[in-house]
């Protein structure tokens, strides 16, 4: 049986009733999904999105009208619904996108947007899921593999841009559950010639934050990235855009722009274990670290951007986990103080 619903407008939970700012999120449009299509293992999924909001690393304001067909194939028949976990799974998602960027609102004032892009992509995707939960994991392991294929122009293709992304996470448990020690990492590859502005907005990397695509817990959002507030020739011309034309960074009022990089490196380390107070409810420490390059060629140990901190974990009604962190940077950016900084989220991070 299938499922057809129209998804609604939200707003960010930590931000709510900004409906003129750079905070609100804004999502309409129908879906329809069938997770036994035609009695079989398939899966399909398919929607048509209009969304304003911030991108995904939330360093930018996008306007976007999409539509996405996902079909997906469970080679054991028990990753969803039957039960979490103990799967493989396969899927390939087709997206045509149109979509207008514009830089978050600075001093009041509020850019406008920019040439809109439309692009067709191709995302296929494998994973392997061994966790015993992915809401709050205390054995097993995940791999996750994708790679993202996009079309910038339909009739003639002159560049494929590629990127490709690995995501993998161990959970283990000692003296009866009592202590969950989760390590994680992901890598990541970008595959082309072309500017950040010319290619939908997250495909190049860009980390720092907490509830975003790539997360660096301590650091602001997106204040990892390739050119770190400079101009520079190498690179292939990717740091060339740090400043508007005409300005420098002696001049007082320049203020630099993130570029995101091809290449990307993240990690972590986490320990879990009870308050014995409150059921469901967990003290944390941990550990993150990211880095961001123009390539791989690039990547070194002074673009490493480390954090230390603690936190709460709390499984409500044993089903919704809710963290609290406290995380403190240990190499500053030109884009984040080294201050301590607090995050409030739902889920657990990779």
């Amino acid at each position: 049986e299938g499922n057809l619903g129209l998804i609604k407008a939200v707003d960010r939970f930590d931000e709510t009733r900004d409906i003129r700012g750079d905070d609100a999120v804004w999502r309409a449009g129908p879906f329809f999904k069938n997770r036994r299509l035609f009695g079989t293992r398939l899966d399909l999924a398919i929607e048509a999105l209009y969304e304003r909001g911030q991108t995904a690393q939330r360093d930018a304001y996008q306007e976007e009208l999409n539509t996405k067909a996902t079909i997906g194939f469970d080679f054991y028949n028990l990753s969803y619904p039957a039960r979490w976990g103990q799967g493989l799974r396969v899927t390939l998602k087709t997206e045509f996108r149109n979509e207008r960027v514009r830089p978050l609102t600075r001093r009041g004032e509020r850019p406008p947007f920019g040439d809109p892009t439309q692009s067709v992509s191709l995302t296929p995707t494998v994973a392997w899921d061994r966790r015993d939960s992915p809401l709050h994991p205390t054995r097993g392991w995940l791999v996750s593999a994708q790679a993202e294929l996009v079309f910038p122009e339909i009739v003639e293709i002159e560049d494929l841009p590629i990127k490709a992304t690995l995501v993998t996470q161990y959970v283990q448990s000692f003296f009866k559950r009592q202590l969950v020690i989760v390590p994680n990492l992901r890598l990541g590859a970008v595959w082309t010639d072309r500017r950040e502005n010319e290619l939908q907005s997250d495909f190049f990397f860009k980390a720092g934050g907490d509830g975003v695509a790539l997360p660096i817990r301590g650091y602001a959002d997106a204040s990892v990235d390739a050119c770190e507030g400079r101009e520079s020739p190498s690179f292939d011309g990717l740091c060339n855009d740090v400043y508007p034309p005409g300005v420098s960074e002696t001049d007082d009022f320049a203020i630099p722009a993130t570029i995101g990089g091809r290449a990307m490196f993240l990690g972590g380390l986490e320990f879990r274990f009870p308050t014995f107070v409150v059921d469901d409810f967990w003290f944390a420490a941990f550990a993150d670290v990211g880095a961001i390059a123009p390539s791989w060629t690039d990547m070194g140990f002074d673009r490493m951007r480390p954090s230390v901190g603690a936190g709460l974990r709390w499984l409500v009604s044993g089903q919704i986990p809710l963290r609290l962190d406290i995380a403190y940077p240990l190499v500053a950016t030109p884009f984040s103080a080294q201050d301590p900084r607090l995050h409030l989220n739902i889920f657990y991070t990779l």
